[in-house]
């Protein structure tokens, strides 16, 4: 008996020692107005088994009359079949802030379009996510919102999770969906000050040890996008999209002076851009390090089984080595 007891106690724990958690899944948010994959695009995809694919269909703001409408909807052209698309919805907060908000209403024309848009292109959908940064004066419509489209809808819900959103939960409210994304980047302030508005392991220590608190499942949203914040004077004039300090190097039109700072040396127009001689572009991203320090931390804190990286573009791609999502995952 006890020779059967120590051998059944010792597959046991050797079952358990041995069993170890799949890493996560790769999938990816695709944010352009048109959806038409190019090779490396492509590429990624496939060498990175992802199945899932988060586009962007529409953006929601507020008319000059006060009302919502969608802005920016995409065009589906070309993606491979075996791609799960996902379709997400941008609402801009200033829509939940309006006092005269129809939150019924809003569900219901966001649920019709949404499938609208999947029908005319013959694709079929499992679920929605809503992207919104609500702040504590619009929670209340925002989660009203959310209650009228999970009633409209037999799919799976998700919506995106900020840091603060998840720390201060009781004051802030959780969404009434599936599961949520957290969103792990944008962290500082734009200005030119911060030494990275997209990602501060100082920042982000302040919030990651409650993440094991939140009552949603979480997926995790990673960066691997760029930017560049047009100064003027020392003021924010807009942000600037892809923009790299590798590329700005090579820019004769640009002069550097410090790291990841450039001044403009003459008046010019660039991309719809003007700049005047003087104006500065400070330059942020995320490195392939820091990504993988991101992912470390977040695995100290919380499970994962899905990570979104922000996103597919061949511009952003290019500035990480091929298997860096391979790294990331296993990272975890």
């Amino acid at each position: 008996m006890k020779i059967r007891l120590f051998i059944l106690f010792f597959f046991t724990a050797c079952l358990g020692a041995c069993q170890h958690t799949s890493p996560p899944a790769v999938s990816f948010y695709y944010w352009k107005t048109a959806l038409n994959l190019n090779p490396t695009e492509t590429h990624t995809i496939k060498a990175n088994e992802v199945k899932k694919l988060y586009v962007r269909y529409f953006d929601v703001a507020l008319s000059a009359d006060g009302l919502p409408y969608p802005v920016s909807e995409v065009t589906l052209d070309h993606f491979p079949d075996t791609l799960e698309i996902v379709p997400v919805v941008y609402i801009k907060n200033e829509v939940m802030l309006s006092s005269n908000l129809d939150v019924a209403e809003l569900a219901k024309k966001i649920s019709k379009h949404v499938n609208s848009i999947s029908e005319n292109n013959h694709l079929s959908y499992q679920e929605i996510q809503i992207d919104c940064d609500w702040s504590l004066k619009s929670r209340d419509h925002f989660m009203a919102f959310i209650d009228q489209l999970d009633e409209m809808t037999d799919k799976t819900l998700s919506a995106t999770i900020r840091l603060h959103q998840i720390k201060y939960a009781q004051k802030t409210k959780v969404p009434n969906v599936d599961y949520g994304v957290l969103m792990y980047y944008n962290m500082g302030e734009i200005n030119a000050r911060t030494a990275n508005s997209i990602y501060d392991k100082t920042i982000a220590d302040l919030y990651t040890y409650t993440l094991g608190d939140y009552p949603l499942p979480l997926k995790v949203a990673m960066p691997i996008f760029s930017w560049g914040i047009h100064l003027r004077n020392g003021q924010v004039v807009g942000l600037r999209p892809k923009v790299t300090a590798s590329a700005l190097k090579m820019d004769a039109a640009f002069a550097a002076l410090k790291p990841n700072f450039f001044e403009v040396k003459k008046d010019l127009l660039r991309n719809g851009t003007y700049y005047r001689k003087g104006d500065v572009l400070k330059t942020e991203a995320v490195s392939q390090g820091q990504l993988l320090e991101m992912a470390e931390d977040l695995g100290n804190h919380m499970k994962v089984d899905e990570i979104i990286f922000y996103d597919l573009d061949s511009m952003n791609l290019r500035n990480y080595e091929k298997d860096i999502f391979a790294q990331v995952r296993a990272a975890f």
